[in-house]
């Protein structure tokens, strides 16, 4: 069954440069949105970001953006518990109904009732099995961040929520096409701008106040037009990998609105051709 469990606003703060709400507060609206889904009755309460924190730990995150959110726009979510069992919300928004973003939350343990079929919206594209197999990505890692996990970004418990990931991934995301060879003031001249349409997060492990992170990044050519990317988080104490965020980015001309193919430096990057 599904119910209403998000109800907000997108402001001006929250957009980047093109407008459009960045991808982070996408993940801190879903996550308001799955905290009251779990205070429902068909679930267990209470969550945290990865496994070994609190019961039941979000192991994993699949999210598939539709139609961008822009400044000013009302913002709802509605949730139900779909196969797996997973817990899928839907943000709209509110005042035409489009489908804004999907999210898929994979909880370590979770006890549900009644399961229904994942919307076709939600269900994985471009980010499936045969892309997150082993060796998509094997070899030419760059670093695309370095950063300290603050107490503004911790839970009640102390540990990284899930917006301080996707600030991460945000950041990450302008040194990853700088590295690709396509830097964000490049991109300004020659009219063009990114976008991220599907994303897959896996948590291995919590990250806690203080805890120092370095994020590695590979880079995989999955289409034509379409860029897979590997953000893979490390604790810099222990060396560990503790979280992976598998993503589909496209490049647009921002004037047709359309995405356009790959350029050749960019392809031969991805292809570990240079």
């Amino acid at each position: 069954m599904s119910t209403e469990t998000f109800r907000g606003y997108v402001a001006p703060w929250e957009c980047d440069e093109m407008g459009h709400m960045n991808i982070q507060f996408y993940a801190a609206k879903f996550a308001q949105s799955l905290g009251h889904h779990l205070q429902g009755p068909d679930v267990s309460p209470a969550f945290s970001i990865g496994p070994g924190t609190r019961t039941p730990g979000v192991t994993a995150l699949h999210m598939r953006f539709h139609k961008e959110l822009h400044a000013s726009d009302l913002a709802t979510a509605t949730a139900e518990v779909t196969e797996g069992p997973r817990l899928t919300h839907l943000m709209r928004n509110d005042e035409t109904g489009t489908l804004a973003a999907t999210a898929s939350f994979t909880l370590s343990p979770l006890e549900a009732k009644d399961t229904q079929p994942l919307p076709e919206e939600a269900a994985p594209r471009s980010v499936n099995a045969d892309l997150l197999g082993e060796g998509a990505i094997t070899s030419g890692l760059m670093r695309t961040n370095l950063s300290a996990v603050t107490s503004h970004e911790c839970d009640a418990a102390g540990f990284l929520n899930l917006r301080g990931y996707f600030s991460r991934l945000s950041d990450a995301q302008g040194h990853m096409w700088r590295l690709a060879g396509l830097g964000r003031q490049e991109q300004k001249a020659r009219g063009l701008a990114t976008a991220t349409v599907e994303l897959n997060f896996s948590f291995f492990a919590p990250l806690k106040n203080e805890d120092l992170i370095e994020i590695k990044t590979g880079l995989h050519i999955a289409g034509e037009k379409v860029l897979h990317y590997r953000h893979c988080y490390f604790n810099t104490a222990t060396g560990k990998a503790v979280a992976q965020a598998d993503g589909i980015g496209l490049l647009f001309d921002k004037s047709t609105r359309r995405a356009i193919t790959l350029p050749e430096d960019i392809r031969a990057r991805a292809s570990g051709r240079t």
